[in-house]
């Protein structure tokens, strides 16, 4: 009788071993799982994103290159003044980025 209680009841035996993954390595390996899932949903976020289209939009008003240089070197807080959340064309060149920053 017995015998036949260890047959319903085995257990392993204790010379056995079991493959344990080391806990540092389940924790690294959790870790890049959610760092891969959390890069994904970011990336899906930016490519789906949708922006309104530019050229729907209305200007306010239209500038010419020359002009806005000459207006930031006579005086460069009122141009930005009246250009701060404004939407305007530029037509032109400019003949270089470094004009338009204050020294």
């Amino acid at each position: 009788m017995l015998e036949s209680r260890n047959r319903l009841f085995s257990f392993p035996k204790m010379t056995e071993k079991k493959r344990k993954i080391k806990p540092w390595l389940k924790w690294l390996l959790t870790g890049v799982v959610v760092c891969i899932l959390v890069a994904a949903v970011a990336i899906y976020y930016i490519f789906t994103e949708t922006y309104s289209d530019t050229a729907a939009l209305k200007q306010d008003f239209t500038l010419n290159a020359r002009d806005l240089i000459k207006d930031f070197q006579q005086n460069d807080s009122l141009p930005t003044e009246n250009m701060l959340k404004r939407s305007f064309w530029l037509k032109g060149l400019l003949p270089n980025k470094n004009l338009l920053i204050p020294r």
